[in-house]
């Protein structure tokens, strides 16, 4: 029997090419804090271009997951580039929504 991690982050090449921070799992209290550095870990490195993200694997999101995300919508700024969301689960298409920030994540057309 296999063990499924409660969270992952891993960078990825899609397939047109770009760089993407895929995360899997639950974004919690538990695990909020290595979203935040696995991002963090993208901006620092001075590439050029947005943070991409993957969400399609995310299975939960709560307040704290919420907070990180704007945490890291904040720092991506601060060095002059955005968050961009290139697919997003039901999950957090339905956590964005009641918490009012769907457009800040909303994915862009040709981001994809």
């Amino acid at each position: 029997m296999s063990v499924v991690p409660l969270f992952a982050a891993t960078r990825e090449i899609d397939a047109t090419g770009q760089d993407v921070l895929v995360i899997t799992g639950d974004v919690d209290l538990a695990t909020a804090h290595e979203f935040v550095a696995a991002a963090d870990a993208w901006t620092a490195t001075g590439r050029s271009g947005p943070v991409r993200l993957d969400l399609s694997g995310v299975t939960f999101l709560d307040s704290t997951g919420i907070s990180a995300l704007l945490e890291i919508r904040r720092a991506a700024a601060s060095v002059g580039t955005e968050v961009v969301v290139v697919g997003q689960s039901a999950a957090v298409d339905r956590v964005l929504a009641v918490a009012g920030i769907t457009d800040l994540f909303a994915a862009r057309q040709g981001d994809a």
